[in-house]
């Protein structure tokens, strides 16, 4: 899997690195493998780190890589750097937003069971979304405590109406890792109740869900149900926020 964030970088880069390093495990979720800590990463990292804070930007995204790969129990063992992400060109100096590409791979013990996106139960079976993202509480005052986290920051949404946004989506690696684990268990099962499944990521729980019904050639009929939100939330936050979840469809 071969996940990046790169809009993130533009808003948190700490934030940036744990969502490559996430993406890559929910890329990886839904194909059985050994064991998690038996997943390797080779970690690319491209900053113009000589301009402005782009440096101390790489150092804070490192510092975060580093701790989600101790507590993932997930190792990097290889990698490159491209530090040379500024051209001059017409009298001025261009720089690529900072950004950290995660190649991650392990052992897979039956291929014949990795799940794949393509909705197959047309009619029938339920769609179930994991929200990885944590919930609100001290990071919006305007949220009740349970509300989930719903950041358009760096979203696929934001960049249609020319936004970067304000706030970055992050991801809580201790659901992260409890979701990996459930899901590893269930698809490893001899009649597994997974059927269908794909990441949330950049465009969000609609382009998601889009996504699995081209895959599948079949039309879906969606209604998301209401859950306690910001006074400010809005049905695009719900369907276009890129928070990391998963998606899987089961009998």
């Amino acid at each position: 899997s071969f996940p990046t964030r790169r809009s993130s970088d533009l808003l948190d880069p700490a934030a940036m690195a744990r969502l490559s390093l996430a993406e890559a495990l929910t890329n990886m979720v839904f194909a059985p493998i050994t064991a998690l800590p038996d997943v390797k990463a080779s970690v690319n990292w491209m900053y113009a780190a000589k301009m402005g804070s782009e440096g101390s930007d790489m150092f804070d995204a490192a510092v975060a890589m580093r701790d989600a790969m101790v507590q993932l129990r997930v190792a990097c063992d290889g990698g490159k750097d491209s530090l040379s992400m500024a051209a001059a060109a017409g009298g001025e100096t261009v720089m690529a937003p900072g950004n950290v590409v995660v190649s991650a791979y392990a052992p897979c013990t039956d291929v014949t069971r990795v799940v794949t996106p393509d909705l197959k139960l047309p009619g029938s079976g339920m769609l179930v979304h994991v929200d990885l993202a944590g919930v609100a509480g001290g990071k919006d005052p305007s949220a009740p405590p349970s509300a989930p986290l719903r950041r358009l920051g760096g979203s696929a949404l934001a960049h249609a109406y020319g936004q970067v946004g304000s706030l970055s989506p992050d991801v809580d690696l201790e659901a992260l890792q409890r979701a990996f684990e459930v899901t590893q268990r269930l698809i490893k099962q001899k009649a597994s109740p997974i059927v269908s499944g794909h990441d949330v990521s950049d465009g969000g729980l609609a382009v998601a869900l889009l996504e699995m019904a081209f895959a599948g050639n079949v039309g879906i009929d969606v209604s998301l149900p209401a859950s306690p939100a910001p006074a400010s939330s809005s049905g695009a936050d719900a369907s276009s926020n890129p928070e990391l979840a998963a998606l899987f469809a089961d009998r």
